[in-house]
This record gives C-alpha cells, sequence and structure tokens, in this order.
C-alpha cells in the first residue's frame, strides 16, 4: 500500500517506465519487488526484461551495443564455440 502523498510520484514513475516500456520495444518487462524510499526515491530490486529484437531496425542506436542469447531451448553449434 502507498500513502496517498506518495500516489503522485509512484504514478509519474509508472508513466515514465511505460513510456520507456513501448520506445525501446520491450516484449516484456517484469519488476518485483519495487519499493519507495523514505525520501520517495523508487528502486526496482529484481527485474528481468526482454525487447524485441526485430525492432532493431527502428531503435538499434537507442539499444547501443547488446549480445543476443541464443534462443530457449536451442544448443549452440560447435562453429559458434569458436566465436
Amino acid at each position: 500500500q502507498v500513502p496517498p502523498v506518495k500516489q503522485p510520484v509512484l504514478a509519474q514513475w509508472i508513466k515514465a517506465l511505460y513510456t520507456l516500456y513501448k520506445e525501446l520495444h520491450f516484449a516484456y518487462l517484469e519488476i518485483n519487488p519495487i519499493v519507495m524510499l523514505g525520501d520517495s526515491k523508487i528502486v526496482p530490486l529484481d527485474l528481468v526484461a526482454k525487447i524485441d529484437e526485430t525492432a532493431g531496425f527502428v531503435c538499434a542506436q537507442k539499444w547501443g551495443e547488446l549480445d543476443w542469447p541464443s534462443p530457449f531451448g536451442r544448443a549452440a553449434y560447435p562453429e559458434e564455440a569458436l566465436i
């Protein structure tokens, strides 16, 4: 439960997070838990995220240099081990 006096701060943080989610083409974003400190600073304690790699043509510059993991369940080829 968030005290009423801190609700606007949390609402602004959620709106900013959603804007970032859309602009960077996230496919998945989970934050659990988040905490709000006494000074109203919001700190995510655990986060997992996945961006939509097919949106690279739109926002590769925003992403910067990324290492893409192998798809889940796919074994690496011997040639890949050399890279």
